[in-house]
């Protein structure tokens, strides 16, 4: 949804011909110029007495397209358009309510305080301060690495009784299960795309 919004926005990086990348924190950051539209529809619905949302991926690209035939008039930077600006608001708004009903029931089914997250959204500060200070936790920790190595974590709350591991550049914290830790997992190599990506990043820093 992220991505969706930021490359309607023109927030979108080319690293080759071939090559784009949405640039989803550049959408958080735009988020703040925005505000609440009280008649676009709610896209998370939280479900009660669980750690998840619904999501209806037909209503949201539906509502998309019907605010760009609506409000659209191709004029000037795509990000600098009122309804895209107040689309990242909403974008930014939801994740953070999601995470906040996400967080809340994990915390009270599992009486635990401690919060490691990891992937992309994890990287969001905004709502990850935002679920710091609405909900009750004692630390909260984001792996630092996006991208690939996310797929060697998920985001789980951990306390006291888990068992940390060093890593090369961060502590990641494992949850026990009947006493044994979570086997370790290979980081897959990175695809094609993702190397191109950062051939390319380091090139242009050093030129």
């Amino acid at each position: 949804m992220f991505e969706h919004v930021a490359r309607k926005a023109g927030l979108v990086t080319t690293a080759g011909p071939n090559v784009r990348f949405a640039e989803a924190g550049k959408l958080m950051g735009l988020a703040a110029y925005g505000g609440p539209q009280t008649n676009w529809m709610r896209w998370f619905q939280p479900v009660d007495g669980a750690p998840r949302v619904t999501v209806s991926a037909y209503d949201i690209f539906l509502e998309i397209a019907a605010l760009e035939k609506r409000y659209d008039n191709g004029e000037g930077k795509a990000y600098f358009r009122p309804w895209l600006v107040d689309l990242a608001h909403k974008v930014q708004q939801e994740l953070e309510d999601a995470l906040v009903h996400i967080v809340d029931v994990a915390l009270e089914q599992t009486g635990l305080r401690h919060l490691c997250m990891a992937g992309g959204i994890a990287l969001n500060s905004v709502a990850n301060y935002h679920i710091l200070r609405s909900c009750p936790l004692d630390d909260i920790f984001t792996f630092p690495a996006a991208g690939v190595i996310t797929a060697l974590l998920q985001g789980v709350p951990c306390g006291p009784t888990a068992t940390s591991r060093e890593g090369p550049s961060a502590r990641v914290y494992a949850p026990q299960r009947s006493g044994e830790l979570l086997p370790r997992r290979r980081a897959p190599r990175p695809s094609k795309a993702t190397r191109i990506y950062w051939s390319w990043r380091n090139s242009s820093r050093k030129g």
